[in-house]
């Protein structure tokens, strides 16, 4: 009896270890590093479980050809039961000593910004994001990739 309770006890911990969490991801590439003033980027998930909180990121890949010290931006959420929530962001790129902010990667920089922290869903269906770039020019040199990930929150 007791051999098949920490048998059990084992499997029971195998398998809420095993759990994977549940991440996606969207990157749009800006052709030459430019972002146009009224280029909006879209994005679209599928959620297929409610039950998880979700953390949702923004991310922004950029090099040394960024001019600003901050990318103004509008994001729009519109969740699968049609809801829409929308959030204006100044997501820094540079600091007042003009270094650059972001994970140094190969040959370029990223900046990840959680928007939504554990924001939870009441339907089933596609989530979808817009992205507006609100730079006062109408070029946003250096931004080489916006993207948006989405990833579970694991309690």
């Amino acid at each position: 009896m007791k051999k098949i309770l920490i048998l059990l006890l084992f499997l029971i911990m195998a398998g809420s270890g095993c759990r994977q969490r549940v991440t996606q991801d969207q990157f749009h590439k800006l052709e030459n590093g430019v972002w146009e003033r009224f280029d909006f980027l879209k994005f679209g998930f599928v959620l297929e479980n409610v039950k998880p909180a979700w953390n949702i990121y923004l991310v922004v890949r950029y090099d040394e050809n960024i001019q600003i010290r901050y990318l103004p931006l509008n994001i729009e959420m519109i969740t699968p039961s049609g809801e829409s929530r929308v959030k204006d962001y100044n997501i820094f790129l540079r600091s007042i000593n003009d270094e650059y902010l972001g994970e140094k990667k190969d040959g370029f920089y990223e900046s990840k910004t959680l928007t939504h922290p554990e924001i939870t869903f009441s339907e089933i269906g596609q989530c979808t994001f817009e992205i507006e770039n609100l730079n006062p020019n109408y070029f946003t040199y250096g931004i080489r990739e916006v993207g948006i990930i989405i990833e579970q929150v694991r309690k």
